[in-house]
C-alpha cells in the first residue's frame, strides 16, 4: 500500500523516528521540510529547594542506526507550507502535494 509521510520544522522526536522508520523499512514517501532534529530523551528530577534538573538519559535511532538529533530528517520532496493559500482559500498545498504524489505510486 503507498504511504505517504507529512513531515516539517515541528515534528519531532518520537514522531521524527516512526517517519524515518516508515521511510526506511517501507518505501514511504516524505513530503514538506526537514524536521526538527529532537533525538534526545530526556528527564526531569525534582530538586527538594523547588528547583529542578533537565538532563539526556539517552538518544533514539532510526532503523539504519542514524542519530537525527540536531540533524532532522529531509524530505524526499521539499513542500514548503503556503499559510496565505490556507487561510484565504483553506488549501493545504502540502497535503495536495501528498495526494498527487499517492496517486503516482
Amino acid at each position: 500500500m503507498p504511504v505517504v509521510v507529512l513531515i516539517d520544522g515541528m515534528s519531532a522526536s518520537a514522531s521524527e523516528i516512526i517517519a524515518s522508520a516508515l521511510d526506511e523499512k517501507s518505501n514511504a514517501l516524505l513530503i514538506g521540510t526537514k524536521t526538527f532534529g529532537k533525538g534526545s530523551i530526556q528527564t526531569l528530577a525534582e530538586i527538594e529547594d523547588g528547583s529542578s534538573l533537565k538532563y539526556t538519559i539517552g538518544k533514539r535511532y532510526t532503523p539504519s542506526n542514524k542519530n537525527i538529533d540536531k540533524e532532522g530528517i529531509v524530505p524526499d520532496i521539499e513542500v514548503a507550507f503556503n499559510l496565505t493559500g490556507y487561510v484565504e482559500d483553506e488549501r493545504d498545498n502540502q497535503l495536495e502535494r501528498a495526494k498527487e504524489e499517492v496517486v503516482k505510486m
